[in-house]
């Protein structure tokens, strides 16, 4: 019953204990029964306390690791469920890919091969059980139905070849048995993809430290793992879709900025009347959070899916063109990433014609294409961003045309926590990013006029 102050920007909040216990035994139910131990590595996540005292209520055992042990770890203390961040999870994929290209011709063709089938099967069976977001507000086409029912009679067979040859190899290389509980950013399409054709659920989550800091969760429980989503409300938990302007609610399956209320939010900002004034609403007879984030709500009539979440962004971060036209950077900064050559991108362009992105190479992959990186570890600009600007290109085919990227940056130096350029979640921080390259950032939009 006590309260402590945990830090937010340079601010405090009041949370109560009970509110964090309401919290735990609300998440306890979207996970499977827990086995006697659970490796994780919950210094990954800002609220390291919260994660620390869930595990430790399960009865379970936890191990800590760094990055320089991480690889290790995995192998020494396989996890029956593992808690990180998205950068995690993309780390490992970007590991497995690049240990297929390392393999000889027929291996990696086969491999590679095997594994888009798994992933065209693991598609195409979403639309068959009614788990795709695509048809969520519309309703599946009975041709599209169809067609993905006739997909995964086709390649059920290639999807039992490739769980046997490859999948088997991969599971046991990255060790975890049970599942993966993501959280702290945003989680790209093709990691829900790779992951699930693998067999290995992923529970991603959403709140923030204000909320205790849960406030929806992926299940293995109470309904399907609904990819692209971030789950239904915990019980107790509501969550309203509003009109950023008129704060007025909008239909399920509309886009707008998400309020939050229940047992898990803080008392209010510590010595901060007017901040708290900022974030806490009266409405309703209750008191609402904004949590800034932007999101839609499946429909009721969106089948297995219905009530789930589905982030689009945060609000502060949106992008308006000069000819109105707005644009939600994450998404296609998280498609520019799928590029086994880019580590991160940050979208920039706000009141100019076209978008331009900021890149951070992956230095490791560009390391074997020849000439990329000279002896003294120089990128060859000119070589880097031809290939870099390429990538760009094939991640935006199939937008819309105010969704295209026009120039791209390719910074030598990557993003860090040291220098404020990473959070603590490992997401790139947009103010500071700006700071830091404020010339690069000026250049770039130049281009764009």
């Amino acid at each position: 019953g006590g309260q402590g102050i945990v830090s937010v920007r340079m601010q405090g909040h009041e949370v109560v204990c009970g509110l964090r216990l309401c919290v735990h035994a609300s998440v306890r139910a979207r996970l499977s029964q827990m086995e006697p131990a659970i490796e994780a590595d919950p210094l990954l996540l800002p609220p390291k306390m919260n994660n620390r005292y869930y595990i430790a209520s399960c009865g379970c055992r936890q191990v800590f690791t760094s990055v320089r042990h991480f690889r290790d770890d995995l192998q020494r203390h396989p996890p029956t469920y593992f808690v990180c961040v998205p950068l995690v999870l993309e780390t490992l994929y970007s590991r497995v890919k690049h240990m297929l290209t390392r393999a000889s011709l027929v291996r990696r063709t086969l491999a590679t091969s095997l594994l888009a089938a798994a992933l065209a099967y693991t598609r195409a069976r979403r639309v068959v059980n009614e788990e795709s977001l695509a048809y969520v507000c519309t309703g599946t086409p009975l041709l599209a139905f169809a067609r993905a029912w006739l997909v995964t009679m086709l390649l059920a067979p290639l999807n039992w070849l490739a769980q046997k040859l490859v999948v088997s190899k991969v599971r046991a290389g990255l060790g975890v048995s049970r599942g993966i509980v993501s959280g702290g950013g945003s989680l790209a399409a093709h990691l829900d993809d790779f992951y699930e054709a693998i067999g290995i659920p992923v529970l991603n989550g959403w709140g923030l430290t204000e909320t205790s800091p849960v406030l929806a969760c992926r299940s293995m429980t109470t309904g399907p793992n609904i990819r692209g989503s971030v789950g239904r409300p915990l019980p107790g938990t509501r969550v309203r879709v509003v009109d950023p302007g008129s704060r007025e609610e909008v239909p399920d399956g509309t886009q707008g900025l998400l309020l939050a209320s229940g047992p898990g939010l803080m008392s209010g900002y510590w010595n901060d009347a007017l901040g708290t004034a900022a974030v806490l609403l009266e409405s309703q007879g209750q008191r609402w959070f904004d949590s800034g984030d932007l999101g839609w709500k499946v429909p009721e009539a969106g089948g297995a899916a219905a009530g789930a979440l589905v982030l689009s962004g945060r609000a502060k971060d949106t992008i308006v063109l000069s000819n109105g036209e707005n644009v939600q950077p994450q998404s296609l900064e998280d498609a520019i990433c799928t590029s086994p050559y880019i580590t991160f991108a940050v979208l920039v362009g706000d009141g100019h014609r076209a978008l331009g992105a900021l890149l951070v190479p992956n230095r490791e992959t560009l390391g074997e294409v020849p000439g990329a990186i000279d002896d003294s570890g120089a990128l060859d600009v000119k070589l880097v961003t031809s290939l870099l600007k390429a990538e760009v290109t094939k991640a935006c085919v199939g937008r819309a045309p105010w969704e295209k990227v026009h120039a791209v940056h390719v910074l030598q130096d990557p993003f860090s926590m040291d220098d404020g350029t990473l959070t603590r979640t490992m997401k790139p921080c947009r103010p500071k990013i700006r700071i830091k390259y404020a010339s690069e950032v000026k250049s770039l939009e130049a281009a764009l006029r």
